[in-house]
């Protein structure tokens, strides 16, 4: 009968001590997923503002180059122009 008792006691002991453990796991698997929720967010944050922000030095750059041709095509409808210009001189003459 003592040995019974006994058994049952360690039983017990066991018992609670696996809860303890169970307790301790499932706080430990939520911080974590906390932890990495946070993170993820941070994450999606950042790529979000890189994102905008490459998006607006391309936008820069379209316009940058948008007025280089612009200042090509005038610089080629001068060149035209002063062109035409000898042309008639040539045919003058």
């Amino acid at each position: 009968m003592e040995q019974e008792t006994i058994l049952k006691e360690i039983l017990q002991a066991f018992k609670i001590y696996s809860e303890k453990i169970d307790n301790k796991l499932d706080m430990m698997k939520n911080d974590v997923e906390s932890k990495m929720d946070t993170m993820k967010m941070g994450l999606e944050s950042k790529m979000d503002s890189m994102k905008m922000e490459l998006e607006s030095k391309m936008d820069r750059m379209e316009m940058k180059m948008d007025s280089g041709f612009a200042r090509v095509e005038e610089r080629l409808d001068r060149l035209e122009k002063k062109q035409d210009g000898m042309r008639v001189e040539i045919t003058e003459n």
